[in-house]
């Protein structure tokens, strides 16, 4: 068999199963408002690791000020909380 896999011969709703190089695996089955939920927390801490980043490339050349120092703290902190509300682990 093809390490590929072909969606219909799961017995699950499409939505949960995803398909990486090769490996497959089952997600529990969640209703629409937590899928929004979780997406709009990835998509605000997507926003800030974007933000962290650019910050830190800036801080290279440029010493951050007191003021964007403490935006960087909040907005580390924020990640964290997002992390552990999407149960996110450290993988290092």
């Amino acid at each position: 068999m093809s390490r590929l896999f072909k969606i219909a011969q799961f017995p699950y709703p499409r939505s949960c199963i995803s398909i990486a190089l090769g490996a497959v695996s089952q997600c529990a089955v969640k209703n629409p408002e937590v899928l929004e939920r979780e997406k709009t927390l990835h998509d605000e801490m997507s926003a800030l690791c974007k933000l962290q980043f650019e910050e830190l490339q800036r801080a290279v050349f440029i010493p951050l000020t007191r003021d964007q120092a403490e935006e960087y703290d909040v907005r580390g902190r924020r990640i964290g909380q997002i992390c552990k509300l999407l149960d996110i682990r450290n993988v290092l």
